[in-house]
């Protein structure tokens, strides 16, 4: 999608400035016209950009229709164009900014030689604002240096964008109100995680001091960008100049600085962090450009555990209640003391990560540029997996870890112009990624890393555990750019080969599944009774390495056609296929296990229009379509899931073989007919698909000040589904009771029951299809003031509303949702878990001066000063109550699976409310820095900064009580406490309390 935006006049020259979206992948591009008095191009004219900061200068002439383009331009400030045409005067625009991502367009009337050079001289001083396409935000490297941002984590900028929510207890990011997957670039290449469908952060390890720009896209990205349904992260990392430049830095917090959590008011834990490091860039010999960053964090923390589930703790979450176990007392006793011995307790957490970058550009002369860099990033954090200062749901011991991440990526690129005009950009790009998590034995309890589920809240090993996953990639990129007459088209190849190595069982020290405290107690007993009374028990068995290779092509082609001084044209069509391997076993009784087929058809086209009203005002439109890439996640699942490479199994109580607690079988043995998972995909499955349109109106207001009205539709259809094929169609009809607090019965559920199974040796039978949808629409306004007067801001108010149907309980791949009635996707359509109708943001920097003059007192009193910050007010987010089942529920009819309602085994929310209607709580969340600058010299400085995130310790809930009903033998009780708070998160500090910092940089 392009757009063509216009600012004012310059010199009698009429020089208006415009943006389109040639949206660019670490680079920036000027492109333009210039004409005469008329309004005619002139051929010919010799163009030059000039860098002299960053050793760059480029010059064509213009076309016959008189046109410009210069495309791959190193992001930043400094650029200055100059047009020379004999018999005309020579115009100069100095002192502009290309920015990431942007393609900053003149459109330039020159006068004749006879003019007054001294009036054109002086208007052609006047600044002009730029601006942009795509539903998206810019940080220059002025705001991505002064903003304060937790961990100086580079995606910590991303929810400051429109169109953007952060489900903070996780750190996920939803473009245009769902979590898809979303693809992060970093000068170009491809560094994002592509095993996960989901994973926070997205960006790589590369720290923000050595960031230069960063571009949120949140809809609407050009055909260039692929890989993702979401949005994108692209990242421009700083280089070096014709000076030596650099800083050294600390940050530093002290936890006695910081606010106590809100559900842990007397938990105030000792603990500190540092965050130091340097970077410095320079000229080396004849037009060699260099930069290195290199960066230590370590930090100490302690953690606590606890639980605020009413089925368990007490009201004030300080113990397990008694109360609520009704078995014997000997037995209630002994399983409270087993999970009190759990609660309340302090665990010690460190961090130790050490990250650092490298790059060189060697620019001989005007026609080529050749650029390499290296960056690694090793992280280890021991009990470390769980970042919440006080873990609400009790997850921190068995199901905490110690992690290490270590993250390497690489890029060779070249730059050739081949003429004024056209320019072809190479780059070679290599991705490495190695995580491992697993638990720390001494925080497990006596049942050792089995899992225990109970009410909801965990308890013993995480099913997750252990994880070794490591991802490679290798990238190579060709983008060629050329301005033809009023057309600057664009065409390239991306081709990538993806190899993902995981060791990983899920449940393989199995899972025991309980509905309350009494059924836990009662099998808690190690007596000869040997009780049975969980839900489920869940192990799989078989192959823990899968080493999977994938390749994916994309093939694309844009062109912005300048249809006189008022209309741009801009059609682009990108071409994604996805090479997935194929499955070594397969299950005889299921065909289609034997194959997963890739889709041939993903042409997602782009159009845009925009329409210049005047010089100060575009209007524009555009729509695409954008689909969702197949994650390692999905691939591995549809490989591993033929019941014969991994055998899952699922137990209730009164299966053949059932285990008694806490053991577990060694090996599945013959005891599998009736109890084994199995998942395929439909012989065609499609890649999910975001189909999206946008309508702006932009008006300058000055030569800083830009306000913007957008309206974004996001429709998303084929989205992955996995019904289940082995249910019969149920004919059992049974009637809930339905009860107040009080015990009485004040209405009825009637519900059809699963009883019978198409294939009785199986259990579920997923197949991936494609039934799913989502739908988005927003309204947004945006206002951008760049810095005049020591002031600049960025602000925007968002309204919104997302619905889909695809929220249930994730039963494939971590993410792909079960209904609550199979099949029935339109039964939980509702809200979606980013559904977040109000979003306001606002970010600022004010560096007030106060007079110039060199008197002391106001070098080092009164000026010097600046304040910094950014502002979230939104409102809360949802959560869809659940009802908890306790065994079977009706005489007479045995359910199939006796964990949801229906007996389908599928999602267990209550039918008769909203999804997503339990809502956490609003946030408004204010970070600031106050920075006091000290100059020693010229070029050395120190800064002096104080940082307060959520500086006024507004808490809000991140995590609600979501049981609603407790179903027991045909009635729904009514569980107390339903939709209130149990925690604070805040993803990466691990709460949202207020948190201090101090920091000091010298920089010069």
């Amino acid at each position: 999608m392009r757009i063509v935006r216009s600012f004012g006049v310059l010199a009698g020259i009429a020089f208006s400035v415009c943006v389109h979206a040639q949206g660019l992948i670490g680079f920036g591009a000027v492109t333009g016209i210039v004409r005469d008095y008329t309004g005619s191009g002139i051929p010919d004219t010799t163009v030059a950009l000039i860098n002299e900061k960053l050793g760059i200068a480029r010059t064509m002439s213009t076309t016959d229709e008189g046109t410009f383009h210069v495309s791959a331009l190193v992001p930043g400030p400094g650029y200055t164009l100059k047009v020379t045409r004999v018999g005309f005067l020579e115009l100069d625009y100095p002192d502009f900014e290309v920015l990431v991502g942007h393609t900053l367009n003149f459109d330039i009337s020159v006068v004749q030689e006879a003019a007054d050079k001294r009036s054109a001289s002086e208007k052609a001083s006047v600044k002009v604002e730029d601006s942009i396409f795509e539903l998206q935000n810019t940080f220059p490297e002025s705001e991505v240096e002064a903003l304060p941002t937790r961990n100086r984590d580079v995606n910590t900028l991303a929810p400051l964008s429109p169109a953007v929510v952060e489900d903070n207890a996780f750190g996920k990011l939803a473009f245009h109100g769902e979590a898809f997957t979303n693809a992060s670039l970093t000068d170009g290449v491809w560094t994002t995680n592509s095993y996960f469908y989901d994973k926070p952060p997205i960006a790589p390890v590369v720290t923000q001091e050595a960031v230069a720009e960063v571009q949120i896209v949140s809809a609407g990205a050009s055909a260039e960008f692929g890989h993702t349904m979401g949005g994108d992260i692209n990242v421009a990392t700083r280089g070096g100049g014709d000076a030596i430049h650099g800083a050294l830095y600390d940050y530093f917090n002290n936890h006695s600085f910081n606010a106590a959590d809100r559900y842990a008011p007397d938990f105030r834990p000792p603990g500190w962090q540092h965050q130091f490091g340097l970077n410095a860039g320079g000229p080396a010999l004849s037009n060699f450009f260099w930069f290195v960053n290199l960066e230590d964090l370590d930090g100490h923390f302690k953690e606590l555990n606890q639980t605020l589930n009413p089925l368990l703790v007490n009201p004030a979450g300080t113990a397990i209640a008694p109360s609520n176990c009704t078995a014997t007392t000997a037995l209630c006793a002994s399983a409270v003391n087993f999970l009190n011995a759990q609660l309340n307790r302090q665990v010690q957490s460190s961090v130790a990560s050490l990250s650092g970058l490298a790059k060189l550009d060697w620019r001989p002369n005007d026609f080529n540029d050749l650029g390499i860099e290296v960056d690694a990033g090793h992280r280890h954090s021991p009990n470390g997996t769980n970042t919440e200062t006080v873990a609400s749901n009790a997850g921190l011991l068995g199901y905490n870890g110690t992690y290490t991440d270590e993250s390497r990526f690489a890029k060779a690129s070249y730059i050739a112009t081949w003429s004024g005009n056209a320019v072809n950009e190479v780059r070679a790009g290599w991705y490495h990624e190695r995580f491992s998590d697993y638990e720390d034995p001494a925080l497990l309890p006596s049942t050792g890393a089995v899992g225990i589920n109970i009410a909801g809240t965990s308890f013993g090993g995480n099913p997750q555990f252990p994880i070794a996953l490591s991802e490679q990639r290798y990238q190579l990129v060709d983008n060629f750019t050329v301005s033809l007459g009023s057309h600057f088209l664009k065409i390239g190849v991306d081709y990538s080969t993806t190899g993902d190595y995981n060791d990983q069982i899920f449940d393989r020290f199995g899972e025991y599944n309980y509905p309350t405290l009494t059924s836990f107690a009662e099998d808690f007993t190690g007596s000869a009774a040997l009780r049975k009374d969980y839900t489920s028990f869940t192990q799989t068995f078989g192959q823990p390495v899968v080493n999977l290779h994938t390749k994916r092509l994309g093939i694309y082609a844009q062109d912005t056609w300048r249809i006189g001084r008022r209309l741009t044209v801009d059609f682009g069509l990108l071409f994604e296929k996805t090479f997935i391997p194929q499955p070594t076993d397969v299950n005889p009784t299921f065909f289609q296990t034997s194959m997963v087929n890739s889709p041939d058809i993903d042409f997602a086209p782009r159009l845009g229009i925009a329409y210049q009203l005047d010089r100060h005002t575009v209007i524009r439109a555009g729509m695409g379509s954008f689909y969702q890439p197949f994650p390692g996640q999905l691939v591995q699942a549809l490989f591993t899931g033929n019941a014969v490479y991994q055998l899952p199994v699922t137990y209730n109580s009164t299966s053949t073989g059932a285990p008694v607690f806490p053991k577990i079988p060694s090996s599945p043995g013959g005891t599998t007919a009736g109890i084994t998972d199995v998942l395929y995909a439909v012989t065609k499955p499609r890649s999910p698909l975001s189909a999206q349109g946008a309508i702006a109106v932009e008006r300058s207001l000055g030569k800083d000040l830009t306000v913007s009205l957008n309206y974004l539709y996001s429709r998303g259809v084929e989205l992955w589904t996995a019904p289940d094929q082995n249910l019969n169609p149920a004919t059992v009809t049974k009637t809930y009771t339905i009860d107040n607090a009080a015990g009485v019965a004040v209405g009825t559920l009637p519900m059809l029951i699963y009883t019978s199974k198409v294939n009785a040796d199986f259990a579920h039978v997923y197949q991936l299809e494609n039934d799913g949808s989502s739908w988005y629409n927003s309204a947004s306004i945006q206002i951008r003031k760049r810095m005049s007067h020591g002031v600049s801001a960025q602000a925007s108010y968002t309204w919104s509303h997302a619905l889909d149907d695809i929220s249930g309980t994730p039963v494939v791949a971590g993410f792909v949702g079960s209904q609550s009635t199979p099949g029935a996707f339109r039964n939980d359509r509702g809200n979606s878990p980013y559904n977040q109708p109000n979003r306001a943001i606002i970010t600022w920097v004010w560096q007030p001066n106060v007079a110039d003059n060199s008197h002391w007192e106001y070098r080092y009193v009164l000026n010097g000063w600046q304040l910094s910050g950014s502002g979230i007010f939104a409102s809360a987010l949802g959560e869809t109550p659940i009802v908890d089942l306790s065994g079977q529920q009706f005489t007479g009819t045995t359910m199939l699976f006796p964990n949801s309602l229906n007996g389908s085994g599928g999602w267990s929310r209550v039918p008769f409310q909203p999804v997503n209607s339990l809502l956490t709580g609003p946030e408004y969340d204010v970070d600031a820095r106050l920075t006091r600058e000290i100059r020693f010299t010229g070029r050395i400085q120190a800064r002096l900064m104080f940082e307060a995130f959520n500086a006024l310790n507004k808490q809000y809930n991140t995590s609600v009580n979501t049981i609603a009903y407790l179903a027991t033998s045909g009635v729904l009780h009514p569980i107390p406490g339903v939709g209130a708070g149990t925690g604070a998160d805040g993803s990466p500090w691990g709460d949202n309390a207020r948190h201090l910092q101090v920091a000091l940089r010298i920089v010069f």
